[in-house]
């Protein structure tokens, strides 16, 4: 039996420049209705990513020898982590200069920021392990390994991953 508990924090940050000029037009075609627009800023964007998270892990394992030649394996690990994601982003403007339609706005040295909602998440698996090891020999040892591994659903647990291992040992 144990339990492992883990931490972890991560910071990612970056920035860049960024320099763009837009310009849109529209008009019907019968010449009734006609639209212009166009765009030109300069800024630099300072972007910062974090994510946190904890992770708890308990593994049990028993094992039974059953008779002098058979073994029985018996195990099972949780497997529960949750997630914390925050994403910003700000633009630090030098100019913005906007014309819609022969209008002309200009705006300097200002910010703005931009933020995604934090996103929590969580995770829950559970793996059984059932083993049965056969040394009908001192030469001879065969083993058998199935490992079931479920994930938290919207049902309840479900099955995510089945595994079957297989072992010879020969010794000569």
């Amino acid at each position: 039996m144990g339990a492992q508990l883990e931490w972890y924090n991560m910071e990612i940050t970056t920035s860049e420049s960024v320099t763009l000029a837009d310009h849109y037009g529209y008009s019907s075609s019968n010449g009734d209705y006609q639209w212009e627009t166009s765009q030109a800023e300069s800024k630099d964007l300072l972007w910062t990513f974090t994510t946190k998270r904890t992770s708890l892990r308990i593994p049990v394992f028993v094992t039974i020898q059953a008779w002098k030649a058979v073994q029985l394996l018996i195990g099972i690990n949780r497997d529960m982590t949750s997630w914390n994601i925050d994403d910003v982003t700000l633009a630090l403007f030098r100019y913005r200069i906007s014309v819609e339609n022969g209008s002309l706005t200009r705006n300097d040295n200002f910010g703005e920021r931009y933020t995604v909602p934090n996103e929590n998440d969580s995770d829950v698996r559970t793996t059984l392990l059932a083993g049965l090891v056969v040394a009908p020999t001192d030469k001879l040892n065969l083993r058998l390994l199935l490992v079931p591994n479920f994930r938290q659903g919207l049902d309840g647990q479900e099955l995510e991953q089945f595994q079957i291992w297989l072992g010879v040992t020969v010794t000569l």
